[in-house]
Protein backbone atom coordinates (compact mmCIF):
# COMPACT_ATOMS: atom_id res chain seq x y z
CA UNK A 1 0.00 0.00 0.00
CA UNK A 2 1.16 3.30 -0.68
CA UNK A 3 0.27 6.32 0.92
CA UNK A 4 1.16 10.12 0.87
CA UNK A 5 3.01 11.28 3.40
CA UNK A 6 2.41 14.96 4.37
CA UNK A 7 6.04 16.62 4.53
CA UNK A 8 5.35 19.89 6.87
CA UNK A 9 3.44 17.09 9.69
CA UNK A 10 4.54 13.77 8.79
CA UNK A 11 1.02 12.48 9.08
CA UNK A 12 -0.24 10.11 6.52
CA UNK A 13 -2.78 11.36 3.98
CA UNK A 14 -5.21 8.88 2.22
CA UNK A 15 -4.05 5.76 -0.34
CA UNK A 16 -2.63 6.50 -3.65
CA UNK A 17 -3.65 3.72 -6.35
CA UNK A 18 -0.55 2.62 -8.41
CA UNK A 19 -0.23 0.64 -11.46
CA UNK A 20 3.26 -0.39 -10.77
CA UNK A 21 5.93 0.56 -8.43
CA UNK A 22 10.06 -0.45 -8.11
CA UNK A 23 11.93 0.37 -5.22
CA UNK A 24 15.48 0.29 -4.67
CA UNK A 25 17.03 -0.03 -1.26
CA UNK A 26 20.67 -0.23 -0.97
CA UNK A 27 23.02 -0.57 1.83
CA UNK A 28 24.95 2.88 2.93
CA UNK A 29 23.70 4.59 0.02
CA UNK A 30 20.64 6.77 -1.05
CA UNK A 31 18.04 4.72 -2.96
CA UNK A 32 15.52 5.41 -5.60
CA UNK A 33 12.09 4.45 -6.72
CA UNK A 34 9.88 4.74 -9.46
CA UNK A 35 5.68 4.65 -8.90
CA UNK A 36 3.26 4.75 -12.24
CA UNK A 37 0.17 5.87 -10.65
CA UNK A 38 -3.39 5.60 -12.81
CA UNK A 39 -3.78 9.32 -14.02
CA UNK A 40 -7.00 9.83 -11.21
CA UNK A 41 -8.32 13.21 -9.37
CA UNK A 42 -6.41 11.33 -6.35
CA UNK A 43 -3.11 11.18 -8.50
CA UNK A 44 -3.14 14.78 -9.52
CA UNK A 45 -3.26 15.90 -6.04
CA UNK A 46 0.27 14.79 -5.81
CA UNK A 47 1.54 17.06 -8.75
CA UNK A 48 2.09 20.66 -6.57
CA UNK A 49 4.66 23.00 -8.52
CA UNK A 50 6.63 26.36 -7.43
CA UNK A 51 6.73 29.57 -8.62
CA UNK A 52 9.24 28.09 -10.90
CA UNK A 53 7.66 25.31 -12.40
CA UNK A 54 9.43 22.78 -10.30
CA UNK A 55 7.48 19.75 -8.19
CA UNK A 56 7.10 20.45 -4.69
CA UNK A 57 8.66 17.27 -2.64
CA UNK A 58 5.99 14.43 -2.49
CA UNK A 59 6.46 11.90 0.49
CA UNK A 60 5.02 8.76 0.25
CA UNK A 61 5.37 5.69 2.44
CA UNK A 62 4.79 2.30 1.39
CA UNK A 63 4.04 -0.98 3.13
CA UNK A 64 5.51 -3.73 1.77
CA UNK A 65 3.07 -6.86 2.77
CA UNK A 66 3.46 -5.46 6.74
CA UNK A 67 7.18 -6.87 7.14
CA UNK A 68 8.92 -3.99 5.56
CA UNK A 69 8.03 0.06 5.09
CA UNK A 70 9.62 2.50 3.25
CA UNK A 71 9.65 6.35 3.42
CA UNK A 72 9.87 7.87 -0.57
CA UNK A 73 10.82 11.71 -1.58
CA UNK A 74 9.31 12.24 -4.94
CA UNK A 75 11.39 14.60 -6.89
CA UNK A 76 10.41 14.13 -10.45
CA UNK A 77 7.06 13.58 -12.39
CA UNK A 78 5.72 12.66 -15.65
CA UNK A 79 2.79 12.67 -17.68
CA UNK A 80 2.05 10.26 -20.24
CA UNK A 81 -1.66 9.61 -22.50
CA UNK A 82 -1.63 6.62 -25.21
CA UNK A 83 -4.36 5.35 -27.13
CA UNK A 84 -4.43 1.77 -28.55
CA UNK A 85 -5.25 1.87 -32.23
CA UNK A 86 -7.27 -1.47 -32.14
CA UNK A 87 -9.75 -0.58 -29.07
CA UNK A 88 -9.81 3.02 -28.96
CA UNK A 89 -8.96 2.57 -24.99
CA UNK A 90 -7.32 5.90 -23.87
CA UNK A 91 -4.56 5.42 -20.49
CA UNK A 92 -3.42 7.91 -18.78
CA UNK A 93 -0.09 7.72 -16.28
CA UNK A 94 1.48 9.59 -13.68
CA UNK A 95 4.75 8.87 -13.26
CA UNK A 96 6.79 10.13 -10.06
CA UNK A 97 10.12 9.20 -9.33
CA UNK A 98 12.56 9.91 -6.83
CA UNK A 99 14.99 9.07 -3.71
CA UNK A 100 14.31 7.11 -0.01
CA UNK A 101 15.45 9.28 3.31
CA UNK A 102 19.10 8.42 2.66
CA UNK A 103 19.14 11.29 0.40
CA UNK A 104 19.14 13.65 2.69
CA UNK A 105 22.16 12.48 3.75
CA UNK A 106 23.65 12.67 0.13
CA UNK A 107 22.36 16.23 -0.71
CA UNK A 108 24.51 17.34 2.71
CA UNK A 109 28.25 18.12 3.22
CA UNK A 110 29.91 18.32 6.74
CA UNK A 111 30.76 21.82 7.59
CA UNK A 112 34.25 22.45 9.99
CA UNK A 113 32.45 24.03 12.14
CA UNK A 114 28.16 23.47 11.96
CA UNK A 115 27.95 26.05 14.85
CA UNK A 116 28.70 28.81 12.46
CA UNK A 117 27.11 29.67 9.11
CA UNK A 118 28.82 29.12 6.06
CA UNK A 119 30.58 32.60 5.44
CA UNK A 120 32.27 32.23 8.87
CA UNK A 121 33.81 28.62 8.76
CA UNK A 122 37.19 28.16 9.64
CA UNK A 123 39.95 26.63 7.64
CA UNK A 124 41.33 24.59 10.61
CA UNK A 125 40.52 20.85 10.12
CA UNK A 126 37.91 19.43 12.59
CA UNK A 127 39.13 15.75 14.00
CA UNK A 128 36.18 13.47 15.00
CA UNK A 129 37.59 9.96 16.35
CA UNK A 130 35.69 7.34 18.73
CA UNK A 131 33.89 4.07 18.19
CA UNK A 132 32.10 4.38 14.79
CA UNK A 133 28.60 4.99 15.81
CA UNK A 134 29.83 7.93 18.35
CA UNK A 135 31.65 9.33 15.38
CA UNK A 136 28.79 9.00 12.76
CA UNK A 137 26.22 10.42 15.27
CA UNK A 138 28.18 13.48 16.36
CA UNK A 139 28.34 14.95 13.03
CA UNK A 140 24.57 13.81 12.31
CA UNK A 141 23.55 15.64 15.02
CA UNK A 142 25.70 18.93 14.40
CA UNK A 143 25.23 19.13 10.91
CA UNK A 144 21.38 18.25 10.40
CA UNK A 145 19.65 18.73 13.67
CA UNK A 146 21.83 21.43 15.57
CA UNK A 147 23.19 23.64 12.68
CA UNK A 148 23.85 27.13 13.05
CA UNK A 149 21.87 27.86 9.45
CA UNK A 150 17.86 26.45 10.18
CA UNK A 151 17.85 25.67 6.28
CA UNK A 152 20.39 22.81 6.51
CA UNK A 153 18.24 21.19 9.66
CA UNK A 154 16.06 18.06 8.60
CA UNK A 155 12.71 18.65 10.40
CA UNK A 156 10.84 16.06 13.27
CA UNK A 157 14.74 14.49 13.17
CA UNK A 158 16.02 11.94 16.21
CA UNK A 159 19.08 10.92 16.23
CA UNK A 160 19.09 7.45 18.41
CA UNK A 161 20.88 6.85 22.06
CA UNK A 162 24.64 6.31 21.23
CA UNK A 163 25.49 3.31 22.33
CA UNK A 164 28.87 3.39 20.87
CA UNK A 165 29.27 0.44 18.52
CA UNK A 166 32.24 -0.26 16.58
CA UNK A 167 35.47 -0.04 16.79
CA UNK A 168 37.69 3.17 16.52
CA UNK A 169 37.55 5.12 13.57
CA UNK A 170 38.87 9.02 12.90
CA UNK A 171 37.44 10.82 10.92
CA UNK A 172 38.44 14.71 9.68
CA UNK A 173 36.80 17.51 8.07
CA UNK A 174 38.94 19.74 6.14
CA UNK A 175 39.31 22.76 4.56
CA UNK A 176 40.59 23.13 1.30
CA UNK A 177 43.82 25.33 2.00
CA UNK A 178 44.07 28.54 0.58
CA UNK A 179 47.58 29.19 -2.14
CA UNK A 180 49.07 31.56 0.39
CA UNK A 181 49.37 29.33 3.14
CA UNK A 182 51.75 26.01 3.67
CA UNK A 183 50.78 23.38 1.09
CA UNK A 184 51.47 20.81 3.45
CA UNK A 185 48.37 19.69 5.39
CA UNK A 186 45.16 17.53 5.75
CA UNK A 187 43.50 16.26 2.72
CA UNK A 188 40.33 17.93 1.87
CA UNK A 189 37.26 16.50 2.83
CA UNK A 190 35.04 19.21 2.58
CA UNK A 191 33.36 18.33 -0.68
CA UNK A 192 32.23 14.63 0.52
CA UNK A 193 28.99 14.29 1.61
CA UNK A 194 27.61 12.78 4.69
CA UNK A 195 26.96 9.62 3.05
CA UNK A 196 30.37 9.86 2.01
CA UNK A 197 31.50 10.69 6.06
CA UNK A 198 29.62 7.16 6.74
CA UNK A 199 31.26 5.30 4.06
CA UNK A 200 34.62 6.90 5.13
CA UNK A 201 33.79 5.73 8.70
CA UNK A 202 32.39 2.08 7.63
CA UNK A 203 35.87 1.56 5.91
CA UNK A 204 37.76 1.78 9.02
CA UNK A 205 35.15 -0.16 10.86
CA UNK A 206 31.85 -2.19 9.41
CA UNK A 207 28.65 -0.09 10.05
CA UNK A 208 25.54 0.56 8.52
CA UNK A 209 23.11 3.81 8.63
CA UNK A 210 19.27 3.65 8.27
CA UNK A 211 17.01 6.88 8.32
CA UNK A 212 13.54 5.53 9.21
CA UNK A 213 10.09 7.16 9.60
CA UNK A 214 8.40 6.24 13.37
CA UNK A 215 5.21 7.85 14.03
CA UNK A 216 5.63 11.33 13.09
CA UNK A 217 9.24 11.99 13.64
CA UNK A 218 12.23 10.44 11.72
CA UNK A 219 14.85 8.79 13.66
CA UNK A 220 18.49 8.05 12.21
CA UNK A 221 20.57 5.21 13.73
CA UNK A 222 23.44 3.07 12.72
CA UNK A 223 23.46 -0.89 13.46
CA UNK A 224 25.94 -3.74 12.72
CA UNK A 225 25.69 -5.70 10.02
CA UNK A 226 23.58 -9.42 11.66
CA UNK A 227 25.33 -12.90 11.05
CA UNK A 228 22.42 -14.72 9.49
CA UNK A 229 24.25 -16.97 7.10
CA UNK A 230 23.23 -19.98 8.95
CA UNK A 231 19.82 -19.27 9.13
CA UNK A 232 19.22 -17.00 5.67
CA UNK A 233 19.96 -19.75 3.12
CA UNK A 234 19.52 -19.58 -0.73
CA UNK A 235 19.61 -22.99 -2.78
CA UNK A 236 17.60 -24.47 -5.70
CA UNK A 237 17.13 -27.51 -2.98
CA UNK A 238 15.43 -25.40 -0.60
CA UNK A 239 13.34 -24.12 -3.31
CA UNK A 240 14.26 -20.46 -2.80
CA UNK A 241 16.40 -19.63 -5.47
CA UNK A 242 14.45 -19.12 -8.48
CA UNK A 243 17.82 -17.05 -10.51
CA UNK A 244 21.26 -16.12 -9.73
CA UNK A 245 23.51 -13.65 -11.46
CA UNK A 246 27.17 -14.23 -10.52
CA UNK A 247 29.66 -11.52 -11.18
CA UNK A 248 33.14 -11.39 -10.39
CA UNK A 249 35.58 -8.95 -11.17
CA UNK A 250 39.64 -8.94 -10.48
CA UNK A 251 41.35 -6.76 -8.13
CA UNK A 252 42.43 -3.49 -10.09
CA UNK A 253 45.51 -2.74 -7.53
CA UNK A 254 47.58 -4.55 -5.35
CA UNK A 255 49.53 -2.68 -4.18
CA UNK A 256 49.53 1.08 -3.65
CA UNK A 257 52.62 3.28 -3.60
CA UNK A 258 52.19 6.10 -1.86
CA UNK A 259 54.58 9.49 -1.82
CA UNK A 260 53.78 11.35 0.81
CA UNK A 261 55.16 14.88 1.99
CA UNK A 262 57.90 13.74 3.64
CA UNK A 263 57.82 9.88 3.31
CA UNK A 264 56.87 6.79 1.43
CA UNK A 265 54.51 4.08 1.93
CA UNK A 266 53.18 1.08 0.48
CA UNK A 267 50.48 -0.87 1.30
CA UNK A 268 49.73 -4.26 0.08
CA UNK A 269 47.04 -6.60 0.24
CA UNK A 270 46.33 -10.41 -0.89
CA UNK A 271 48.14 -11.02 -4.35
CA UNK A 272 50.68 -8.17 -4.04
CA UNK A 273 53.53 -10.96 -3.42
CA UNK A 274 52.42 -12.75 -5.81
CA UNK A 275 54.80 -11.58 -9.70
CA UNK A 276 51.82 -13.28 -11.51
CA UNK A 277 49.10 -10.81 -9.38
CA UNK A 278 50.81 -7.91 -8.73
CA UNK A 279 49.27 -4.87 -9.63
CA UNK A 280 51.00 -1.12 -8.28
CA UNK A 281 49.17 1.93 -8.21
CA UNK A 282 50.99 5.32 -7.04
CA UNK A 283 49.07 7.39 -4.77
CA UNK A 284 50.31 10.88 -4.52
CA UNK A 285 50.05 12.50 -1.05
CA UNK A 286 52.66 15.29 -0.91
CA UNK A 287 50.45 17.07 0.29
CA UNK A 288 49.79 15.40 3.37
CA UNK A 289 51.59 13.46 6.04
CA UNK A 290 48.62 12.88 8.56
CA UNK A 291 46.16 11.28 6.08
CA UNK A 292 48.22 9.28 3.57
CA UNK A 293 47.80 6.45 5.33
CA UNK A 294 44.07 6.37 5.36
CA UNK A 295 43.89 7.15 1.90
CA UNK A 296 46.41 4.38 0.73
CA UNK A 297 43.98 2.18 3.03
CA UNK A 298 40.96 3.99 0.50
CA UNK A 299 42.90 3.69 -2.30
CA UNK A 300 43.29 -0.54 -1.95
CA UNK A 301 39.47 -0.79 -0.69
CA UNK A 302 38.81 0.79 -4.18
CA UNK A 303 40.82 -1.68 -6.10
CA UNK A 304 39.61 -4.99 -4.72
CA UNK A 305 38.22 -7.58 -6.38
CA UNK A 306 34.81 -7.37 -6.59
CA UNK A 307 32.38 -10.03 -6.38
CA UNK A 308 28.43 -9.88 -6.46
CA UNK A 309 25.49 -12.32 -6.99
CA UNK A 310 22.51 -11.00 -7.62
CA UNK A 311 19.25 -13.12 -6.49
CA UNK A 312 15.90 -13.72 -7.81
CA UNK A 313 14.55 -14.75 -4.33
CA UNK A 314 11.40 -16.66 -3.81
CA UNK A 315 10.05 -15.88 -0.09
CA UNK A 316 9.45 -19.46 2.02
CA UNK A 317 7.35 -19.98 5.26
CA UNK A 318 9.85 -19.44 7.66
CA UNK A 319 12.57 -17.31 5.43
CA UNK A 320 11.81 -13.86 3.21
CA UNK A 321 12.31 -10.31 3.43
CA UNK A 322 11.50 -7.83 5.94
CA UNK A 323 11.25 -8.12 9.61
CA UNK A 324 11.76 -10.67 11.87
CA UNK A 325 8.59 -12.54 13.10
CA UNK A 326 7.75 -15.30 15.52
CA UNK A 327 9.19 -18.64 13.76
CA UNK A 328 10.07 -16.33 10.75
CA UNK A 329 13.83 -15.56 9.68
CA UNK A 330 13.72 -12.16 7.84
CA UNK A 331 16.92 -10.41 6.32
CA UNK A 332 17.22 -7.06 5.52
CA UNK A 333 20.12 -4.63 3.93
CA UNK A 334 23.10 -5.14 5.57
CA UNK A 335 22.40 -8.76 7.12
CA UNK A 336 24.87 -11.23 6.21
CA UNK A 337 23.58 -14.43 4.40
CA UNK A 338 24.16 -17.21 2.33
CA UNK A 339 24.00 -18.62 -1.45
CA UNK A 340 24.06 -22.13 -1.90
CA UNK A 341 25.24 -21.83 -6.02
CA UNK A 342 25.60 -26.17 -6.57
CA UNK A 343 27.01 -28.48 -4.37
CA UNK A 344 30.54 -27.61 -2.84
CA UNK A 345 30.26 -23.94 -3.42
CA UNK A 346 29.10 -21.46 -1.30
CA UNK A 347 28.79 -17.79 -1.26
CA UNK A 348 28.20 -15.69 1.66
CA UNK A 349 28.09 -12.26 2.10
CA UNK A 350 26.38 -8.35 2.72
CA UNK A 351 23.20 -8.16 1.37
CA UNK A 352 24.22 -4.73 -0.35
CA UNK A 353 20.83 -4.19 -2.48
CA UNK A 354 17.16 -5.19 -2.57
CA UNK A 355 15.07 -4.86 -5.89
CA UNK A 356 11.54 -4.88 -5.15
CA UNK A 357 8.73 -4.77 -7.86
CA UNK A 358 4.75 -4.62 -7.58
CA UNK A 359 2.80 -4.75 -11.07
CA UNK A 360 -1.16 -4.78 -11.00
CA UNK A 361 -1.84 -3.92 -14.98
CA UNK A 362 -1.14 -7.37 -15.89
CA UNK A 363 -3.77 -10.60 -15.69
CA UNK A 364 -2.72 -11.48 -12.10
CA UNK A 365 -1.09 -8.88 -9.26
CA UNK A 366 2.55 -9.57 -8.99
CA UNK A 367 5.55 -9.34 -6.94
CA UNK A 368 9.56 -9.96 -7.17
CA UNK A 369 12.30 -9.49 -4.31
CA UNK A 370 15.89 -9.55 -5.63
CA UNK A 371 18.48 -9.27 -3.38
CA UNK A 372 22.02 -8.12 -4.68
CA UNK A 373 24.91 -9.65 -2.30
CA UNK A 374 28.79 -8.36 -2.36
CA UNK A 375 29.70 -5.58 -4.28
CA UNK A 376 28.86 -4.34 -8.12
CA UNK A 377 31.71 -4.63 -9.91
CA UNK A 378 30.44 -1.64 -12.26
CA UNK A 379 30.49 0.77 -9.20
CA UNK A 380 33.77 2.26 -7.49
CA UNK A 381 32.05 2.41 -3.90
CA UNK A 382 34.50 2.32 -1.07
CA UNK A 383 32.48 0.59 1.47
CA UNK A 384 31.18 -2.54 -1.02
CA UNK A 385 35.02 -2.79 -1.90
CA UNK A 386 36.19 -3.55 2.07
CA UNK A 387 33.30 -5.83 1.71
CA UNK A 388 34.05 -7.78 -1.19
CA UNK A 389 32.88 -11.46 -1.10
CA UNK A 390 34.21 -14.70 -0.34
CA UNK A 391 33.63 -17.40 -3.06
CA UNK A 392 34.87 -20.57 -1.97
CA UNK A 393 34.62 -24.21 -2.12
CA UNK A 394 32.87 -25.84 1.14
CA UNK A 395 31.58 -29.14 2.72
CA UNK A 396 27.62 -28.44 2.06
CA UNK A 397 25.90 -29.19 5.44
CA UNK A 398 22.09 -28.96 6.56
CA UNK A 399 21.21 -26.09 7.86
CA UNK A 400 17.29 -25.58 8.46
CA UNK A 401 16.43 -22.32 7.52
CA UNK A 402 14.30 -21.59 10.51
CA UNK A 403 15.74 -19.08 13.69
Amino acid sequence: MIEELDLGTLTRRAPVPFRKLEINVAFNAAGSFTAELPATPRSWQLIRLDTDGNLSPVGLTVDWNGVAEFTLLAEQWGYQRTIDQQTGQITEVITLSGSDLLSLLANRIAYPDPAKPWASQPTATRTYSGPAETVIKQIITQNLVQAADPARRIPFLDIAPDLGRGGTVTYKVASVRPATTTPVGDAPTIAASLMDMVRSVAIQSQIGVRLTLEGTRLRFDTFLPRDLSSRAVFAAGLGNLAEANLTVADPTVTTVLTQAASSFLEKTATGSGDPWRRVEQFLDQTHTDTDAAQAATEALAQGAGKVQLAVNAVDLPRLRFGADSPGVTGYLLGDIVAVDLRDGVTFTDIVTKVQLTADTTGEHYAESVTPSIGTDPAEDQTLTAQLTARLRAVEKQLRATGP
